[in-house]
């Protein structure tokens, strides 16, 4: 096994899952927001963001069957297309940008989202194809150099007077089918390696754990309050990404 499970490098990766994890089964979302920049810590962008997609779309792929009888598909077509078109080119950033320029970019993204969910911002524009495909095209540039490809989708498909079952499917579909072709490219471009599928290989559990452990935490308490604690949360994992990458790996010892 080319990973060290008791390695402070491995335990880190594996906390930050939980938190993740429980995040995701709790409020619904966030899961990505959290690991994506807090995994840079410990590993490069590089390593991190190929394993991270493995693990989103082997906890999403049994929501997939009953999503895909909901689901807008010329909506979601149309932002897949485009979404597909320029994945290929966030993956070039990614693979031959600076990392702690890629590291930064995480962080804008992170701040940046959670602050406009904090402030309850929409997208207000009409559903234009242009404007479809615009949005899938943001995304794919950003999933393919960060893997954080969600808010631009998310603000444009909570803004349509669809029901909430029915935005949920295109959420689920969307990012199950963009998070396929992800792996794919990431595949052609030589990202996965041994010790990147066994790092999947193993966080896949704990983050599927947490999931659930968040699920069930759900009835338990204020979903509101969980939110905001979560997107502040957020807000301090872009502030922290943004100050200096350096001295919180000092902090950390990582």
């Amino acid at each position: 096994m080319p990973i060290d499970i008791l390695s402070l490098e491995f335990l880190f990766l594996a906390a930050v899952t939980v938190i993740g994890g429980v995040m995701r089964g709790y409020a619904g979302f966030g899961s990505a927001m959290v690991i994506s920049p807090l995994w840079a810590l410990a590993i490069d962008p590089i390593a991190a963001i190929p394993a991270l997609i493995i693990m989103e779309l082997l906890v999403s792929a049994q929501l997939l069957p009953r999503a895909v009888r909901s689901t807008d598909w010329r909506l979601i077509g149309l932002l897949t297309i485009a979404a597909v078109v320029t994945i290929p080119v966030g993956t070039y950033f990614l693979t031959t940008l600076d990392p702690v320029i890629v590291r930064r970019v995480i962080g804008v993204v992170v701040f940046v989202w959670a602050l406009v969910m904090l402030r309850g911002m929409r997208y207000s524009g009409r559903l234009r194809t242009s404007a479809t495909l615009g949005i899938g095209a943001t995304s794919g540039v950003l999933m393919g150099a960060t893997g954080l490809g969600g808010p631009p989708v998310l603000m444009y498909l909570l803004s349509t007077p669809a029901r909430a079952e029915s935005n949920r499917a295109n959420i689920i579909t969307f990012f199950g089918f963009v998070s396929v072709v992800m792996i794919v490219v990431y595949a052609a471009g030589g990202l996965y390696n041994e010790t990147t599928l066994w790092r999947a290989g193993l966080l896949t559990p704990v983050f599927m754990i947490s999931a659930w452990v968040g699920a069930t935490m759900f009835d338990r308490s204020s979903e509101a309050a969980f939110r905001r604690i979560a997107l502040l949360f957020l807000l301090a994992v872009g502030v922290m990404t943004l100050a200096g990458w350096d001295i919180v790996r000092a902090i950390v010892g990582v």
